[in-house]
């Protein structure tokens, strides 16, 4: 009989997440919060790889570093106007799109019947500027 290790420490996190991903309620806050969720990767990411700290991201908003906090931590989806002043705070300009959604094969067959599903994307990208356009040749 094969023995199992069980660390003194507890499951890990990832055992925790997929215990977590099999509770249908769990999965629908997920999902409910999946936007909110997104921007606060984004704030986070950007943030440290400006070595930024929330102190001087809430100056450069003009907002408290308790805002901040709850940015980062994906409580509440943020208004556009906020996301707005976010991306100047972070040097950036907002850029929301439309992408087609991940679809499970539940999803795939109902939309074979044609109920079709969409998903929100936000990012923050840095501003690009305009490539000269080639000139035409006619050989």
């Amino acid at each position: 009989m094969k023995k199992t290790y069980i660390s003194p420490l507890g499951p890990s996190a990832e055992e925790v997440r997929a215990e977590h991903l099999r509770d249908p309620e769990y999965r629908a806050e997920l999902e409910r919060r999946k936007i909110a969720l997104t921007v606060a990767r984004l704030v986070i990411m950007h943030r440290t790889r400006t070595k930024m700290s929330q102190q001087a991201l809430a100056k450069r908003m003009g907002t408290s570093v308790p805002a901040i906090s709850r940015l980062e931590g994906g409580i509440h989806t943020p208004s556009m106007k906020t996301l707005g002043r976010l991306a100047r705070a972070l040097g950036m300009d907002l850029k929301v799109e439309f992408v087609p959604a991940k679809r499970t094969d539940r999803e795939s067959e109902m939309s074979a019947l044609g109920r079709g599903l969409s998903k929100t994307a936000l990012s923050v990208h840095k501003p690009v500027k305009p490539r000269r356009k080639a000139a035409l040749r006619n050989d």
